[in-house]
C-alpha cells in the first residue's frame, strides 16, 4: 500500500495562460515516474512557479512505503476530485490537505536541502502517518551524499510499562514488603508533601466555582503571566505572558516541543542516558533520534565532540536535561556556556528540559539555559511536579526563552496555538491556583525538600559504595535519581540489567529501573526520593542480593584512600 501525502499549491497571482504552462510541466512530471527529470521539474515548479497555480489544482505525491524512501509517484487532480485521487496503481483514498510548506517539506526529501539559514523558522509539517509506520524509516542521506546515522528504533520499553511488568513478578507473600526505588514520584512517602499554600490555592479555586469551564487552550492569562514572572526571576531579561504556554505536565511540553520545532524526517539530538519519553514522542512524529553520550566520569557532561559529529543540516534541536534525569548531575555555568557555544556554531536551537529546576544540593547551583537565550534560541520545559511535589496535578509549561524573538514569528506562534487547540491543557481549577502557588510558597518549604533529598542522596551514595558489583561514579547533586553501573563480570548467572532487576524484585521485593530503559545497558537507576528508612531497607536488601550473586574471586574490592587505611592491616 502506498503512503500518500498531499500538498496544495495556492495562487497569489493567477492568469490562465501561465497556469496552463505550469500544469503542462506537472503533467509531464506525472509521466516521468521515479526519474531525476520528474524531480527537476517539481523543483523548478516549487521554486519558481507556485504562485501561478490556482487553488483548484493540487499535486498528489504518492510515495512508496517509507522503508524504501523511493522517489514518489505523482498524480495530478483538479478541484472536482478533491478528497479522492486515482493514481496509475488504482489506489483511491480520501486525504486531508496540508499547507504549501508541507509541499516544500515533502519535496525536500527529493532534492538536496538548501543551505541552512541561522535558526530557521519552524514551518507547517506534512500530514503524519501512524507511529507504527515510522519505526522502520531509514534516515535520509546527508547533504554530502554520505549516509547519515541510521534511525534508532524507538524502544518499546517505557518506565511505567517495565515497572508494571516487574511488579507482576513480585511473590504474593512479598507484596506487602515491596520497596520501590524506581519511580520519580516522591509523594508515595509521607515525608514528601506539598506546600500548604498549594493545597489551599487549589481548594479555594474549586470552591469559588469560577473555574469549572474551559480555559483557553494555551492557558489562562493569569497563569501564563505568573509563570512568565516566575521564570524571569532567574533570567537576565523578562518574559511576557505570550512566551508561555500551559501544558498537561512536562511530558506534554516535550511532545509540543518536538512537534513544533522538528519536521518529519528531521533529527533531534537527545542525551544518553536520558528520558525515554523523547524517543517515544519522536517516533510518533517520524523524527529521527540521534543519541549523544554523557560522560559518567566527568559529572555526566555532554560529549560535545559527539554532538558535533551527529549534527547536520537536518538537525532541528538538541535536548539538554539539567538538573540531570537520570544522572543526578547539575551542570556548572561554564559547561552550559560550552553547550550554548556549540549549538550556536551548529545553528541549532536548544530544548531545555528543566523539570527538576532548583532541585540542586551539590557544589553547582542550578542555572537555567534561558540565561543564554540571546546567543541561541531556547525552549524551556518545566512543571510544578517536582519542585512542588505534585506530579499528579499535571501542570507544566512550554516557554520560549528567546529574547531575540526567533520563536515569535507569526507562523511559529500560529502553529503552536493550533497544536494546543488539539491537545487542550490541564484542569482549569489547577491553572487558576498557579499564580498563588508561585507567588506565595515560602522558601522554607523548598529548603526542607532540598534537605530531605540531600540526606537521602548521601545515604544512597554511601551504601552503594559498600555493595559488591556496583559503581556510582559521582555523588548525586540534583534531581531525584542516580545511575549506578553493574560490573557484570562480578555476577554469577545474571545476564544483563533487565535480568538483574527482575531477579532482584523476585528475591528481595526491591524495584529498581533497568538502565536499558533510559538508554544505558547494564546500569540501573535508583530513585533516592524516598523516606530514609525505606531507602536504608531497600539498599540493605540490594546488598544481600549482590553478595549472593557475586563470587569472592570475581569481586574487586573498592580502593581505600591511603589516609583511611589502618596501619594494623597486614
Amino acid at each position: 500500500m502506498c503512503y500518500i501525502k498531499r500538498a496544495v499549491l495556492q495562487s497569489k497571482c493567477f492568469s490562465l495562460s501561465s497556469s496552463e504552462q505550469v500544469l503542462r510541466l506537472l503533467k509531464a512530471a506525472s509521466f516521468l515516474q521515479h526519474t531525476e527529470a520528474a524531480t527537476m521539474i517539481l523543483n523548478n515548479v516549487y521554486q519558481c512557479h507556485y504562485p501561478l497555480l490556482s487553488s483548484d489544482h493540487e499535486l498528489l505525491l504518492l510515495s512508496e512505503p517509507r522503508s524504501s524512501y523511493a522517489k514518489p509517484k505523482l498524480a495530478l487532480t483538479s478541484s472536482f476530485a478533491k478528497g479522492t485521487a486515482v493514481s496509475a496503481t488504482g489506489i483511491r483514498h480520501a486525504f486531508p490537505v496540508c499547507s504549501r510548506s508541507g509541499y516544500r517539506r515533502t519535496f525536500s526529501q527529493l532534492t538536496p536541502p538548501r543551505a541552512r539559514t541561522q535558526f530557521p523558522e519552524v514551518e507547517d509539517a506534512i500530514t503524519q502517518d501512524a507511529a507504527e509506520e515510522t519505526l522502520a524509516a531509514p534516515s535520509p542521506k546527508r547533504g554530502n551524499g554520505a549516509p547519515s546515522h541510521p534511525v534508532q528504533s524507538t524502544s518499546n520499553i517505557t518506565i511505567k510499562g517495565i515497572l508494571a511488568t516487574m511488579m507482576e513478578s513480585v511473590n504474593e507473600k512479598d507484596k506487602g514488603r515491596v520497596v520501590a526505588l524506581a519511580m520519580g514520584d516522591p509523594t508515595a512517602h509521607s515525608c514528601f508533601t506539598t506546600a500548604h499554600v498549594a493545597d489551599d490555592a487549589v481548594l479555594d479555586s474549586v470552591q469559588s466555582h469560577k473555574f469549572n469551564g474551559y480555559a483557553p487552550t494555551v492557558g489562562l492569562p493569569d497563569t501564563r503571566r505568573a509563570i512568565a514572572k516566575y521564570l524571569s526571576r532567574d533570567l537576565p531579561y523578562d518574559l511576557s505572558p505570550d512566551d508561555v504556554y500551559v501544558t498537561s505536565g512536562c511530558t506534554q511540553a516535550i511532545d509540543v516541543a518536538l512537534s513544533t520545532i522538528a519536521r518529519p524526517g528531521s533529527n533531534v539530538l537527545i542525551p544518553r542516558p536520558g528520558f525515554p519519553i523523547y524517543n517515544l514522542c519522536a517516533s510518533f512524529r517520524n523524527i529521527e533520534v540521534r543519541h549523544y553520550d554523557l560522560i559518567p566520569k566527568k559529572g555526566w557532561e555532554v560529549n560535545l565532540n559527539a554532538v558535533k559529529a551527529l549534527a547536520d543540516r537536518n538537525t532541528a534541536a538538541i535536548v539538554i536535561i539539567n538538573p540531570g534525569n537520570p544522572c543526578a548531575n547539575v551542570y556548572p555555568y561554564e559547561h552550559l556556556q560550552e553547550i550554548v557555544e556549540t549549538a550556536e556554531r551548529l545553528n541549532i536551537p536548544i530544548i531545555a528540559d528543566e523539570v527538576y529546576a532548583h532541585l540542586a544540593f551539590g557544589k553547582n547551583k542550578f542555572v537555567p539555559l534561558g540565561t543564554f537565550g540571546s546567543s541561541v534560541p531556547v525552549i524551556t520545559l518545566g512543571s510544578l511536579s517536582k519542585r512542588w511535589l505534585v506530579p499528579g496535578w499535571r501542570l507544566g509549561w512550554f516557554a520560549t526563552t528567546d529574547p531575540n524573538g526567533l520563536f515569535k514569528s507569526p507562523k511559529f506562534v500560529e502553529r503552536v496555538k493550533k497544536y494546543f487547540d488539539i491537545l487542550g491543557g490541564p484542569a482549569t481549577f489547577i491553572q487558576a491556583a498557579v499564580p498563588r502557588i508561585l507567588e506565595q510558597t515560602d522558601e522554607a518549604f523548598f529548603d526542607h525538600t532540598i534537605d530531605l533529598l540531600k540526606k537521602s542522596a548521601d545515604i544512597c551514595f554511601e551504601r552503594i559504595k559498600e555493595i559488591p558489583g556496583l559503581t556510582c561514579h559521582q555523588k548525586p547533586e540534583g534531581s531525584m535519581a542516580v545511575m549506578v553501573k553493574l560490573n557484570m563480570s562480578n555476577f554469577n548467572e545474571i545476564s544483563d540489567d533487565i535480568d538483574f532487576c527482575f531477579k532482584l524484585v523476585k528475591e528481595e521485593a526491591v524495584v529498581l529501573l533497568p538502565g536499558i530503559t533510559v538508554g544505558y545497558k547494564n546500569w540501573i537507576r535508583i530513585t533516592f526520593a524516598v523516606d530514609p528508612s525505606s531507602l536504608e531497607e531497600g539498599l540493605q536488601r540490594l546488598k544481600s542480593f549482590c553478595q549472593r550473586h557475586t563470587t569472592l574471586q570475581n569481586y574487586v574490592l573498592p580502593k581505600i584512600p591511603a589516609h583511611k587505611r589502618s596501619s594494623n592491616l597486614i
